[in-house]
């Protein structure tokens, strides 16, 4: 349809071709549109301003009930709506990534009752498979590894238990003032003739023993004490390891009696391409994880079982605290077994009587179960080495103790080789895949 239309004023007159007139109000266009914009948007900003300035000043007054779920809501509240702009996409997958480590971090909390059960339950698997094999139930199994573990751990606790205790409340009430004892002794001059007549320059020692190590000393030891007087007054604590001493043989043991269903039902998960993929690499991961780690208990209880018996032989004092500290430092190479042997020597040096020998002792006895690991226990029960390069383990050693502390003392070995293990299968399969392009191109 042809219309003509003619401007009149704020209105529009449009003729069609039989002659009827329509009008068309129109609205009439700002005399300089740049400067109606440039208004509206510092208005924008102002409002803008005003109400983040009170939105914090809201989350400040209710800060007690403020929780990461609360934050992240918050975030996606005000930025959601403008979530087509990129920035405030890398916003938002930001709030959610830090959201993510934090419940992750609650979450391992939380569950260390079933990761310990977890890893019970992975350690203790050959066994109950052996078990199946000569037609033992897999419940059965199941419950004569979980029943009889926990008899060998609670004779521990009743036979053991209270000297262990009693050793270890006896170090700690005693230290100190052994300590504050030898410190008198550098600076009375007895230790120093004995240092200097064994051609030792003691001067020096004196002066760093007498300004860091007494002080150093006393300061760790009273937050040790401190720290453990404190847990076994926390009722919650006490509370709550009772739960996981209750929780953890019955989760143990439902992991053990479905491990393999729980296995195959999360592989069922994954796709097809990726559930061979993983079944590959798993079955690697475990051949290594498996070797290493039930070799390792098994070499840490030998180490800790013969180290505590040699120290109680020797007369050193605190054998059944030093001992089964031995084992678990046994895990951490390296490091580990210096760290027992210099707290081993401090103890011998502060135990009082002929203490250089008692010292001498001490060096012989983890000497020689030094030796006997490596020589002995280490390729008869671990079976071969993890095949990592001692440089590339201490690094290892060192950068998971400073990201995880102890904890990542402990799985910083396993870790690495799976880590290895992995990236050396990867290259291989490169070059596999290379050298078959290379020979279909031909």
């Amino acid at each position: 349809m042809r219309r003509n239309a003619v401007r009149e004023g704020s209105a529009t007159r449009a003729h069609d071709r039989r002659g009827s007139e329509r009008v068309f109000t129109i609205r009439e266009m700002p005399m300089n549109p740049r400067r109606e914009i440039k208004v509206e948007r510092w208005q924008d900003a102002a409002v803008f301003a005003v109400g983040t300035a009170l939105l914090f000043v809201l989350a400040y007054t209710v800060r007690q009930y403020f929780s990461p779920f609360v934050a992240l809501a918050a975030v996606f509240a005000v930025l959601y709506p403008l979530r087509r702009s990129p920035h405030v996409k890398g916003i938002l997958a930001t709030a959610v990534g830090l959201f993510l480590i934090w419940f992750i971090g609650e979450l391992v909390t939380l569950l260390t009752p079933f990761i310990v059960s977890l890893v019970l339950a992975y350690i203790f698997s050959p066994v109950v498979d052996s078990l199946e094999r000569r037609r033992v139930p897999r419940w059965g199994g199941a419950l004569i590894g979980v029943a009889g573990s926990a008899a060998v751990i609670v004779a521990a606790l009743v036979f053991l238990g209270p000297l262990v205790a009693g050793q270890f409340k006896s170090f700690l009430l005693t230290i100190a003032p052994a300590v504050s004892s030898f410190v008198q002794q550098m600076n009375s001059g007895e230790l120093i003739a004995r240092l200097q007549a064994m051609g030792i320059p003691a001067d020096p020692l004196r002066e760093q023993i007498t300004r860091e190590f007494g002080p150093r000393l006393e300061q760790l030891l009273s937050g040790l004490m401190t720290a453990a007087l404190g847990l076994l007054s926390n009722v919650g604590a006490i509370a709550t390891q009772i739960v996981n001493v209750i929780l953890v043989p019955v989760l143990t043991f439902h992991m053990l009696k479905d491990f393999h269903k729980v296995r195959n039902a999360l592989l069922d998960i994954l796709p097809g391409r990726a559930r061979v993929k993983v079944v590959s690499y798993g079955a690697r991961i475990d051949t290594m994880l498996g070797l290493y780690l039930r070799g390792a208990l098994t070499v840490a209880f030998i180490v800790g079982s013969l180290s505590t018996f040699l120290l109680w032989i020797a007369g050193i004092n605190y054998p059944f605290v030093l001992g089964p500290l031995a084992g678990m430092l046994d895990l951490i190479p390296y490091f580990g077994i210096l760290t027992i042997l210099i707290v081993s020597v401090i103890v011998a040096l502060l135990s009082g009587g002929n203490i250089l020998l008692k010292a001498l002792f001490v060096v012989f006895i983890f000497g020689g179960i030094n030796f006997l690991e490596t020589t002995f226990l280490q390729p008869r029960i671990v079976g071969r080495k993890v095949g990592i390069h001692p440089l590339l383990l201490i690094l290892a050693l060192i950068v998971f103790g400073y990201f995880l502390g102890f904890a990542g003392l402990l799985i910083a070995v396993p870790t690495t080789a799976i880590l290895l293990a992995l990236l050396k299968d990867e290259r291989r399969l490169r070059k596999e895949r290379g050298a078959a392009a290379a020979e279909i191109s031909e």
